[in-house]
């Protein structure tokens, strides 16, 4: 979601709150946590790849965390174009509360604090002989927490991309990637929370491998918790510890929606031949949002008819610059 959608939802959501009344809780969450570990491709063995199966390998992995809250913004990247042992991107934290980096833990029930944050954090490598461990680790978390009586929103959006290009010195008749991930996912908002009080919150992951010379997509998995079924074109896949797709929303006055979590191992092999001497791209997109709105009452007959004038202007404003 850009930023510029963000400020737009903010805006009119703080629009909601002129002329509202009362001071009932208002409190929401959302949050997405997910966490991939040991992280390994191999030569369908078992056996991880090494740097010597490759004759030319380029890469760069970007981790990019932003935070949005009232209007007010934060944004950190950061890239990495070597066999770096950590790649990490410093947190983005609008609001008080936020917890320090690199806090990778969910956070319970009523929300305590006002903040919208995401953080980011890689670690190792996904084959052998770059001088650091083998098996790469990635975790990224989005939360908004709104804990004050009071019109506000919030949203925040990490985007994790890794991702390389590279030419084989000779053919890999089954290429093998496996994994273990950890998630958690949830949307909450207090009891007795009106209209339009919301959250919601997504995470996905999903490895694609492209013939760089063709641009045909030979790999693309998402898994959804079901060996048999989704989307992995190119593959079979032998283990699907749960869903890495997945979304949770909650309207006004629901303190008690299920969240979301799970924790499994992840296999496949590739169904098509790696040719030595020719280029390929493989990239992994590891995306974690949250939003979350929350209002304190009912906006009067008077805020409405000028919530509405408003979103005339903002649709008409739309339109020019299409029609531009």
């Amino acid at each position: 979601m850009k930023l510029q959608k963000l400020a737009l939802g903010t805006a009119v959501a703080a629009a909601c709150g002129v002329g509202m009344a009362g001071n009932a809780n208002a409190d929401a969450l959302a949050q997405s946590l997910l966490t991939i570990n040991n992280f390994v491709i191999t030569n369908g063995s078992g056996t991880p790849l090494a740097l010597s199966d490759f004759s030319q390998l380029s890469f760069i992995d970007t981790l990019t965390n932003d935070a949005i809250l009232n209007g007010a913004t934060d944004h950190h990247q950061v890239q990495s174009t070597g066999f770096a042992p950590v790649t990490d991107a410093a947190q983005a934290c609008v609001g008080t509360g936020c917890p320090g980096e690199n806090v990778f833990t969910s956070v319970g029930t009523p929300p305590t604090d006002t903040y919208a944050r995401s953080d980011s954090l890689l670690t190792g490598q996904p084959i052998s002989g770059t001088g650091q461990p083998v098996g790469a680790n990635a975790s990224a978390i989005a939360v908004t927490s709104l804990s004050t009586d009071a019109t506000g929103g919030s949203s925040s959006d990490i985007l994790l991309t890794s991702g390389f290009t590279f030419v084989a010195t000779h053919d890999i008749a089954q290429a093998g990637f496996s994994f273990d991930a950890t998630t958690f996912l949830q949307a909450w908002t207090a009891a007795g929370t009106t209209d339009p009080t919301g959250a919601g919150a997504g995470f996905k992951w999903e490895l694609t491998l492209v013939d760089a010379v063709t641009g045909d997509t030979l790999i693309d998995w998402i898994p959804n918790g079901n060996t048999g079924s989704g989307t992995q074109e190119g593959l079979t896949v032998s283990a699907e510890g749960c869903n890495l797709a997945r979304n949770a929303s909650a309207t006004f006055d629901q303190p008690s929606p299920p969240t979301q979590d799970c924790s499994g191992h992840f296999a496949a092999t590739s169904n098509v031949v790696l040719l030595g001497g020719h280029r390929y791209t493989f990239t992994i997109d590891h995306h974690v949002t949250t939003q979350a709105t929350e209002v304190t009452a009912v906006p009067e007959p008077g805020t409405l008819a000028l919530l509405s004038v408003g979103l005339i202007g903002f649709g008409w404003a739309s339109r020019k610059r299409h029609n531009g």
